[in-house]
Order: C-alpha cells, then structure tokens, then sequence
C-alpha cells in the first residue's frame, strides 16, 4: 500500500481527535468483562482434576453461585455495579488480591467444609469456576 498525503493527514486527525474523546469512553476500552475475569482467575489453580471435585460440591451446597460471572465477581469481592480494569487481570494482581480475600475469609470465619476440607468461601468459589 502506498502511502499518500491524504492518509497521512488522514491518520494525524483521528489520532488527535483521540485526546478529545470524554474520558469515561477511553475507559470502558480497558474495562474487562465478567467472562475474562473469569478466565483470568482460572489461571491461578494448578491442580485442575480437585479444583473440578471441590467446584461441583460447592455449588450444590450453594446452587445461586453456579453462573461463572456471578463467582468471578464474588471470588474477587467485587460489587456488581463497579468494573474490573482489564490491566488488572495479569496473575500476580489476581493472586494478591484472592490471596488477601482468603485470609479476610478465614479471619472472619467466613469458611465452609467440603470433602474433608476447611476451605473460605473464596477458594470454593475459585474452584467452582473450573467445574
């Protein structure tokens, strides 16, 4: 393709018209959605086979956190009219966060027992998310 004049001024003019975007517009571009929150909280967990177990043992006790977008919001605390920055969904920002989240759980007392186990309710959640 042959460049021109035109598609050079062309291309200058949207650019700075980009500046002039409100900008609530440029965020919702780096908003992420529930099912890629969801994604990204699924990469945390090695052991897939028992976070699959303990997943399906948690929504029957709990059958209203089955849908995958309720339990990515609920796993990171997350209330349901605010958003979710797409940077923040790299693994180490989603592991401090859950990591923190687990430990405010079990000061809390906010646990529940599956299989034997003694689990917060954010780590059954995460599990529920790979079944």
């Amino acid at each position: 393709m042959r460049y021109t004049r035109r598609f050079a001024l062309l291309s200058l003019g949207c650019a700075s018209g980009l500046s002039l975007m409100p900008r609530h517009v440029q965020a919702l571009a780096l908003r992420a959605t529930p099912d890629e929150l969801a994604a990204g909280l699924r990469t945390l967990l090695y052991d897939r086979a028992a976070a699959r177990r303990i997943g399906h043992l948690y929504v029957r006790l709990v059958p209203t956190e089955g849908d995958p977008r309720i339990l990515a919001r609920l796993t990171v605390a997350l209330p349901e009219t605010q958003q979710v920055d797409a940077i923040a969904l790299d693994s180490t920002s989603l592991h401090r966060r859950v990591d923190a989240q687990v430990r405010g759980d079990f000061a809390s007392g906010t646990t529940v027992q599956l299989d034997g186990w003694v689990l917060s309710r954010t780590e059954a959640r995460l599990c529920a998310l790979y079944r």
